[in-house]
């Protein structure tokens, strides 16, 4: 299901994080977390470095921003980009993340499948042009959870929204849950979205 990607570490100082907060204060609840930041780049840099809508186009974008996949496959394109708009994309995919690992070395593998939306709007208010990068987890009965090749299904919901700050400057909001599945302590959630965050 796609091809074992090779790594290739990358500075990471592109990424400023200014702001983490972290929610746990209800054991049954999902890790929730929010954070706000800057990066160095215009907003089409930044979307044409997000938007990935074929794997030929994900392996080189991992391969460049040093992160944690370590398998991927497009299993879906349900809409694609146009000239006339070049960021918009709605993808189901399959994943294989291996930043648990990094805290654990003997914790498996996690795997998601989950649905991409990227694109760029026009805010009603301020006319201004807000980028978005929207992930959220699928129970798909044609993608079944992979336990003979150790892979224990977590699940993720990610928005991101980004706004040119000033030339040169965008601001990225972003807020996340993560559910890793198996006996993983809820805290170990925050530590892989931080991982994700700062990829």
């Amino acid at each position: 299901m796609g091809d074992l990607l090779s790594r290739r570490e990358v500075p990471r100082s592109f990424h400023s994080v200014t702001n983490i907060e972290i929610d746990e204060n209800e054991a049954v609840e999902l890790p929730k977390m929010t954070w706000m930041g800057t990066v160095e780049c215009e907003l089409d840099d930044l979307m044409y470095g997000i938007v990935s809508q074929s794997d030929e186009v994900t392996r080189i974008n991992s391969s460049y921003s040093g992160n944690d996949i370590q398998d991927f496959a497009t299993l879906a394109s349900l809409e694609t980009s146009t000239p006339s708009d070049p960021f918009h994309g709605l993808q189901l995919k399959w994943e294989v993340n291996s930043a648990l690992t990094k805290a654990k070395p003997v914790w498996h593998h996690r795997d998601f499948v989950y649905l991409e939306a990227t694109g760029i709007t026009t805010s009603s208010a301020a006319g201004q042009r807000i980028g978005y990068q929207i992930l959220h987890s699928l129970d798909m009965r044609n993608a079944p959870e992979l336990t003979q090749c150790k892979l224990i299904r977590g699940k993720v919901t990610i928005y991101q929204v980004f706004r040119q700050k000033s030339k040169g400057t965008v601001e990225v909001f972003a807020k996340a849950m993560v559910d890793l599945g198996g006996n993983v302590p809820a805290s170990m959630g925050s530590f892989a979205t931080i991982e994700a965050a700062n990829s």
